[in-house]
């Protein structure tokens, strides 16, 4: 069996992992699930709400810890590869943060904040931790506040006879070595495995919240992602739409405002997550590589 045939079988067999799902005392509920690697599959950004990409950054390791160096350098190559896979007329990088292991998670009841030894590369503002628990960045109100927001920004409103509107997040490796299922991937929910009416937890909060983790979700992350490659995933859509909120018999909305009610309404949920190395078993004062990624949030403009 050739090398090939071996990769793209290993690709369609699930991993054991556990992600943490969100509870009251936001310390997660460890709960195991099957993920599922990516490559050798045709996920899209509009499809299933996120997608590998191939590019190829002049940036070092290094370089990404320079605010400057990368909202001028990086953004402007992040404008053009986005408008190449998209095809959207204008892309506008808002905001990035430089992810890695010498940040502990403020979930964490035991992590406090730290001064940070990568950090002492550069100049970087950006510093933050992983989030080791799933979770979306925005519900679909925040998402169109936010789009309308920026675009004030820039002296521009919103037209939707003559534009569609999006807004996502780039999520890049930036160190050397790969990343592997031992040093804090990214795990992504396919938003077609969902089902939007009953999956989320109808009480008062800032964000959607998943009730847990249901038989018909379907995750996916991608192996050994290098340093050339991008994972784009969607955060708001203006194709999609929200629920009704839930109010009480006084108007009081007992729900988190904003629910999205369809598949495009989905600001994709994610995590991070890792599997225990096995070789940490055997060799003495083995220790895999911490992980370090830049994520980057863009807005995207495309003509009707």
């Amino acid at each position: 069996m050739s090398a090939s045939i071996i990769s793209e079988n290993r690709s369609k067999m699930p991993t054991t992992t556990q992600l943490n799902f969100i509870q009251p005392s936001l310390h997660g509920t460890p709960t195991t699930i099957k993920i599922t690697d990516a490559r050798n599959t045709s996920k899209t950004l509009d499809t299933n709400g996120f997608q590998l990409h191939p590019h190829t950054t002049s940036l070092t390791t290094n370089d990404f810890y320079n605010d400057d160096t990368v909202t001028t350098t990086y953004y402007n190559e992040l404008i053009t590869t986005v408008k190449e896979l998209t095809g959207a007329a204008k892309v506008l990088p808002i905001i990035h943060s430089i992810r890695n292991a010498q940040a502990n998670f403020a979930f964490n009841p035991k992590g406090k904040s730290s001064s940070n030894a990568q950090a002492n590369r550069g100049t970087t503002t950006q510093l933050a931790e992983y989030v080791p628990l799933v979770h979306c960045d925005n519900s679909f109100a925040q998402g169109e506040s936010m789009m309308t927001n920026i675009l004030h920004r820039t002296n521009e409103t919103m037209d939707h006879t003559k534009h569609r509107y999006q807004i996502i997040n780039v999520w890049r490796n930036i160190r050397k070595e790969p990343i592997s299922q031992f040093n804090h991937p990214l795990a992504v929910l396919d938003v077609t495995t969902m089902d939007v009416e009953n999956d989320f937890l109808l009480t008062k909060s800032d964000l959607p919240k998943l009730k847990k983790n249901q038989p018909y979700h379907k995750w996916f992350w991608y192996s050994d992602m290098t340093k050339d490659e991008i994972l784009c995933f969607t955060r708001w859509d203006s194709r999609g739409k929200a629920q009704d909120d839930i109010v009480d018999e006084k108007g009081k909305i007992l729900s988190c405002h904003g629910l999205p009610g369809d598949s495009r309404g989905v600001s994709t949920f994610h995590s991070a997550w890792c599997n225990p190395n096995p070789l940490t078993n055997y060799l003495d004062n083995f220790v895999v590589p911490g992980r370090e990624s830049c994520d980057t949030l863009l807005v995207l403009v495309f003509d009707l």
